[in-house]
């Protein structure tokens, strides 16, 4: 992905639904993603949901899919919104 697309089209990256971001369309690279990032993304999660509260709906982790995708996404989106924040206070 470039930055240049990022920087201009911003929200076309921000959610898992868009299937516009390379790299994370299919389960198997979404899994594999968060199985490589997993203790980052749980770390990133605790202190989300300390300062937000607690996130419902999580996957369980007994549906090892379904909870490593989540995990991939709410990590992906969690970032793009410190990316776009970040963008709109650089304007």
């Amino acid at each position: 992905m470039e930055w240049s697309l990022l920087k201009k089209y911003p929200q076309d990256y921000y959610a898992a639904d868009s299937g516009s971001v390379p790299g994370m369309i299919y389960y198997v690279d979404t899994v594999a993603f968060a199985k490589k990032h997993h203790l980052n993304i749980l770390q990133i999660l605790n202190e989300f949901e300390c300062d937000c509260g607690k996130l419902e709906n999580k996957p369980s982790p007994q549906d090892e899919t379904q909870y490593f995708n989540w995990m991939s996404w709410f990590a992906w989106e969690n970032m793009m919104s410190e990316v776009i924040s970040f963008m709109e206070t650089e304007n």
